[in-house]
């Protein structure tokens, strides 16, 4: 999966803890509350000390990929 679809996968999930309907875009607060709560996630995941040398570059990339295409939502 690329990031921007990883990105949407997690912001969409994000947004099934919101109480009413999430309409996809900046102006509807329970978006943005679901782009920050997956930027949180995001960032955790990040923050773990689990990269090696080989593989971690790319999985870390990968996960700063996502970050960023949440960011573009």
């Amino acid at each position: 999966m690329i990031p921007k679809e990883k990105a949407k996968k997690l912001v969409e999930k994000m947004a099934g803890y919101q109480w009413r309907q999430v309409t996809f875009h900046r102006s509807c607060p329970e978006f943005v509350n679901a782009c920050n709560c997956a930027i949180i996630m995001v960032d955790e995941i990040l923050s773990l000390k689990l990269w090696g040398k080989t593989d971690g570059k790319k999985n870390r990339e990968y996960w700063q990929g996502v970050k960023a295409e949440i960011e573009k939502l």
